[in-house]
């Protein structure tokens, strides 16, 4: 087992060779059909070069072991949370994305490395559509940053940009609509008296007193700062309080599992409330500031049903990986599915886009704030709700 590899182990009974190749393939079966899988449609579908009797007798034993379950109405067997967790622990094989896949996936986030709500909202949509299940990012935590820049421009009259950069490098924007005209010195005046009265202080210091004080430094009158000082503390607050970016929730609505609406109700209530999901997915997994792995490209976790802690995930698996600045973890990789998961296919492409958050955020120059707006409907639509 890949000791990279963070898992939630069970003792499990061991499996002869024999017994390990038929569990992999109900397993394959039970992800392809989602039907409780039988000893024939083995025989036709793997080359397994073993009887139907046989096979059928080995999921017999499978079956007292705990590793397969039967449910009441069928003849065919699925595997229990316990199969899944020695199959993702000793059988999966996750394979590499293509070179052009790679290449592709990797130009178009760092195109959106402008800002790291934008950055994290384009690798979620790439794991969603690439896995059809939910993808879920956590932004780096920010409770000891400090602000490192301040910048304010105008991308067209009547909008204003407030970047927010901070010291580990991480840029937040909000787009704001204004209903004064400014010009660029006098943006770059109030921008820079706001910075100097954040200057020192931890991000989650900082309060509308303090940044009300940059009106004593600026030739500016006060009517006009007013909305930019508070549009600016807003920013501020944004940066400091992350939210989980979620995307491809509507993907999970196409299995089985998710069809009763009592349960992808549950499901989804969790999805949608920040604090409930942070909690699901922080439990467990390497604790905050912990140092990660030296091999971080092979790191990941994996939580099959019941190991998740809250019963309303009792149907569901979560794939888990982090991102990392200057080797401490800042962030969060997750796709959430049902436990019958291709699991072979989200590994490889968590760990990728582990990896590649990795090299954007340590190896890859903060690009310069431009005034180029188009990456930032999502942020203009979070000012003006």
């Amino acid at each position: 087992m890949d000791e990279n590899k963070q898992t939630n182990s069970q003792s499990l009974l061991p499996l002869d060779e024999r017994k390990r190749e038929i569990l992999k393939a109900v397993v394959a079966d039970y992800v392809l059909t989602a039907m409780p899988v039988g000893s024939k449609s083995l025989v036709k579908r793997h080359d397994l070069h073993y009887s139907a009797a046989t096979i059928r007798n080995e999921m017999a034993e499978l079956e007292e072991m705990g590793y397969l379950e039967k449910p009441h109405t069928s003849a065919g067997r699925i595997p229990s949370d316990v199969g899944y967790r020695l199959y993702v622990d000793e059988l999966i094989e996750p394979t590499p994305l293509s070179a052009k896949e790679q290449m592709q996936v990797r130009s178009e986030l760092t195109r959106a490395f402008d800002n790291i709500d934008h950055l994290l909202s384009s690798a979620a949509e790439y794991l969603s559509g690439q896995t059809g299940y939910a993808s879920v990012l956590l932004a780096p935590e920010t409770d000891n940053s400090y602000i490192k820049h301040i910048r304010m421009l105008s991308p067209e009259p009547g909008r204003i940009m407030i970047i927010v950069v901070l010291q580990a490098g991480l840029v937040h924007n909000r787009l704001v609509r204004v209903s004064d005209i400014f010009t660029s010195e006098q943006l770059r005046s109030i921008a820079a008296a706001i910075e100097n009265s954040v200057s020192r202080k931890p991000l989650n210091k900082i309060d509308l007193l303090t940044i009300e004080q940059a009106k004593e430094n600026v030739e500016i009158p006060g009517t006009l700062t007013d909305q930019l000082i508070y549009e600016a503390w807003l920013a501020i607050k944004q940066a400091d309080n992350p939210e989980a970016c979620v995307k491809g929730m509507p993907n999970l609505l196409r299995y089985p599992e998710f069809q009763d609406p009592s349960k992808a109700g549950k499901v989804f209530n969790v999805l949608s409330n920040n604090k409930a999901l942070c909690g699901v997915i922080n439990a467990g997994t390497l604790p905050e500031n912990e140092a990660v792995p030296a091999n971080e490209q092979a790191y990941y976790s994996i939580r099959i049903g019941q190991e998740l802690i809250d019963s309303d995930f009792s149907d569901c698996s979560l794939v888990s990986s982090v991102y990392s600045l200057h080797g401490r973890q800042v962030g969060k990789i997750n796709v959430i599915g049902p436990r019958r998961m291709n699991y072979e296919q989200v590994v490889s492409r968590v760990n990728f886009i582990s990896q590649t958050l990795n090299e954007i955020l340590n190896d890859a120059e903060m690009p310069a704030a431009t005034s180029d707006a188009a990456g930032t409907e999502e942020t203009e639509n979070k000012s003006e709700r």
